[in-house]
């Protein structure tokens, strides 16, 4: 018995000699962690944020985070620059007030001297990708505070001088504006049109010059609304034995519009459905034997409408739109009780047009 309780308190002496251990060496560890945050022994990085919890913050957190950096969150209490010294950090980012890119401030590490400023903006028109500029204000961190060395196999290794941060970070930056879909020209939301062109309704009159406008805007990043119109420059001319009478289009629609291209390019395509009003007046010309000298009729019409062109810059665009449909009611046309002629129910355009965007 005596054996038994030996054993038992040699046993209940190691397990408190063991606890005692691990409890001394979590009270040796968390001030030395505090200590290698507070001596700045791990760089870090200084986030400005207004609003606890902002997804956009939290990606960009990640993603700094797992290039090797600490990060700091913290709400803006003054410049930019003084806040990320006040933190011994030795960068700073900061959102855009438009939320579709970050600013970025970085220092030397012991001068504090500032070196970059460098902004980056995603401007789609379908809204900023956040991901996107979150990887790329992690790499323009990683390959400016952490320049590579080269290294030769077989042989030790040599350690090269690195380069100046403001030139390494310089030309990162410049890679990153290069690859980014912002750098391509951005689709507006909104644009107006202005253009010529011809229009054609088979039933024996001639094609007639059309001017056109069109205002549209997109809600989203596909769909959107265009209102159409189109007047007559030159009239369409239909001609008989007994006469001839000039046809005149007016035309005032609503489009249902649809991106079919919705990528990063210079080049556009569009498409959509629309619904209209038309009147159609026709002067009579020539001979006394017409019935009629003057008359208009006001109908309905249906159309699919299809633009597609190129954008030089942001804000111009240069294409040309086919259109199609026809009108619920066709016009007749009657020269001295004869018939000569309709107008509808189909009839098609093509224009060539301008387009400025905003």
């Amino acid at each position: 018995m005596n054996r038994s309780l030996s054993e038992g308190n040699a046993r209940r002496c190691l397990m408190t000699t063991i606890l005692f251990a691990t409890l001394g060496a979590a009270v040796a560890i968390v001030p030395a962690v505090g200590r290698a945050a507070e001596d700045g022994s791990t760089k870090r990085v200084l986030l400005l944020s207004d609003k606890p919890g902002d997804l956009f913050i939290e990606r960009i957190k990640a993603e700094i985070m797992g290039v090797g950096l600490g990060v700091l969150t913290r709400p803006p209490s003054g410049p930019f620059e003084e806040d990320a010294r006040a933190q011994h950090a030795i960068a700073a980012i900061r959102l855009l007030p438009a939320r579709n890119g970050v600013e970025v401030w970085m220092a030397d590490a012991t001068s504090g001297r500032s070196l970059l400023r460098q902004i980056i903006i995603d401007e789609r028109p379908e809204g900023p990708d956040q991901g996107l500029i979150a990887l790329q204000t992690a790499e323009l961190l990683r390959t400016s505070l952490f320049p590579k060395t080269p290294e030769t196999h077989g042989q030790p290794q040599t350690t090269t001088p690195a380069p100046p941060l403001e030139k390494t970070a310089t030309a990162v930056a410049g890679r990153l504006t290069t690859a980014a879909p912002a750098g391509s020209v951005p689709s507006a939301n909104m644009g107006v049109q202005a253009g010529v062109g011809a229009l054609l309704s088979p039933g024996g009159s001639g094609p007639a010059m059309q001017l056109w406008l069109s205002l549209h805007r997109f809600f989203g990043r596909r769909l959107g609304l265009a209102v159409d119109l189109s007047l007559p420059a030159i009239r369409a001319t239909l001609q008989g034995p007994e006469g001839k009478a000039k046809i005149s289009t007016l035309l005032a629609g609503l489009t249902l519009l649809a991106r079919l291209h919705t990528g990063p390019s210079e080049w556009f395509l569009n498409a959509g459905l629309g619904a209209a009003v038309v009147r159609v007046g026709i002067q009579g010309e020539g001979t006394a034997s017409l019935t009629s000298s003057s008359s208009s009729v006001v109908t309905g019409a249906a159309y699919a409408r299809v633009d597609g062109g190129y954008a030089p810059t942001g804000w111009l665009r240069l294409g040309a739109h086919v259109t199609g449909g026809g009108a619920f009611n066709q016009l007749h046309l009657n020269f001295a009780g004869n018939d000569a002629g309709t107008w509808g129910h189909a009839f098609a355009t093509a224009t060539l047009f301008a387009e400025l965007d905003w």
